[in-house]
C-alpha cells in the first residue's frame, strides 16, 4: 500500500532567520506504523545532514520530523496523496490565519538558504 508522509523542514541562518519547509513523500509500506518507521530512516539517510555554509558564508541548521502519514487508496490520475486539517487557535482573523497557511517565500528570501 501506499502512503504519504508530511515532513516538517525548520532551516535556521546564523544571524537568526528561520525558514519552514513543508514536504509530502509518498511510501511503499505495509501499515501506518511501517510508514513511519520508513520515513524516519528516509530522514536520517537523506535529510538530516551536518550544517552547511551558506552563499552568503552563514551557517545554516536543519531539523526535521515526520508531522503526519495518509494513506493512498487509489492510484489513478487525480488520487488525494495527501490532507490534512487546521483549526485556528490564535488571535489572526481567517484570512490572517489562511493567508499564513498559504504564504511562501520569495526568490530573494530564499537567498540566505543557497549553497552556491
Amino acid at each position: 500500500m501506499k502512503y504519504s508522509v508530511k515532513f516538517l523542514f525548520q532551516y535556521t541562518v546564523e544571524g537568526g532567520e528561520t525558514f519552514f519547509e513543508e514536504s509530502i513523500v509518498m511510501f511503499d509500506a505495509d501499515s501506518h506504523d511501517d510508514a513511519l518507521q520508513k520515513a524516519d530512516r528516509y530522514l536520517r539517510d537523506n535529510c538530516l545532514t551536518e550544517p552547511y555554509s551558506s552563499a552568503e558564508g552563514k551557517t545554516v541548521t536543519r531539523q526535521a520530523r515526520a508531522v503526519d502519514c495518509f494513506s493512498v487508496i487509489e492510484e489513478d490520475d487525480g488520487t488525494e496523496v495527501y490532507s490534512g486539517f487546521r483549526i485556528n487557535r490564535t488571535r489572526m482573523t481567517e484570512t490572517e490565519f489562511a493567508d499564513l497557511l498559504t504564504d511562501s517565500c520569495t526568490q530573494e528570501e530564499l537567498l540566505p538558504l543557497r549553497r552556491w
